[in-house]
């Protein structure tokens, strides 16, 4: 299996991967949905929270700008 770690490595998040053998192709969708909701309640009971970046912007005038 071929991981691109860019995908992965993204900041303010925790990446999963998983994989899984099914029936049929379109079992995926409720399996995945079911998962992501155990997670979620999981992280919610343990207290996990993911913080989310924070940016300051000043605005000055233009008249204070120095080239």
């Amino acid at each position: 299996m071929d991981i691109d770690l860019k995908r992965i490595l993204i900041p303010s998040a925790i990446a999963l991967l998983s994989a899984s053998i099914l029936k049929e192709f379109v079992d995926q969708y409720p399996v995945q949905h079911e998962l992501r909701k155990r997670i979620f309640k999981r992280f919610k009971e343990e207290g996990v929270e993911i913080p989310f970046p924070h940016r300051t912007v000043y605005l000055r005038e233009e008249k204070d700008w120095k080239c």
